[in-house]
């Protein structure tokens, strides 16, 4: 039974990831198939980047999966997800691209998934990561996926910091638990 599940997921995420290399290759302008070629191109490594990081932020698969189906070496997902945030931060071409490819695969849904490096990074970006002192009484516990991270604060900061964490993570499916200390 386990078997025919896992072989279910595998072929489920095989037409999903066939799914996001058809938009990358359309909305990139590139030919059919030219993602899972064997290619340098700069077109084309950026748009390959671009459609491994949609699949691993929308789906839930693993990057041996990505790297098997588009027959790179799994290091290059860990290589492209630990180099997207600042890629999208700087690379115009980049953050367009993705925009686009992601927008048209989810018609607008949010993300389900988040690396804990990223949530991290972000939390410290917009001044939201905190660690527990003794004037800290409140906890938020932020959940995306199966990342967890807690934001300590004093009672009064909560509203605003509440408002903050929807703010900065308005593209993310998340949760949020407030628990007194």
């Amino acid at each position: 039974m386990e078997l025919i599940e896992s072989l279910n997921r595998k072929l489920s995420n095989a037409l999903e990831m066939q799914k996001i290399v058809d938009l990358t290759e359309l909305i990139g302008g590139l030919k059919k198939d030219t993602l899972v070629k064997k290619t340098r191109r700069y077109d084309v490594k950026t748009a390959r980047m671009v459609m491994c990081n949609v699949a691993m932020n929308t789906l839930d698969i693993t990057k041996d999966d990505v790297a098997e189906f588009i027959k790179k070496h799994r290091t290059s997902m860990y290589h492209y997800q630990k180099i997207h945030d600042s890629q999208y931060m700087v690379w115009k071409e980049y953050r367009e691209l993705y925009d686009k490819v992601h927008e048209e695969y989810t018609n607008g849904k949010r993300y389900a998934t988040i690396t804990k490096d990223n949530l991290y990074f972000m939390l410290r970006k917009n001044k939201l990561y905190r660690p527990n002192s003794e004037d800290n009484f409140q906890c938020i516990t932020l959940s995306i996926g199966r990342v967890k991270a807690k934001v300590y604060c004093d009672p009064l900061e909560v509203g605003e910091l509440v408002k903050t964490i929807h703010k900065v993570f308005d593209k993310y499916i998340f949760e949020l638990k407030i628990k007194s200390l």
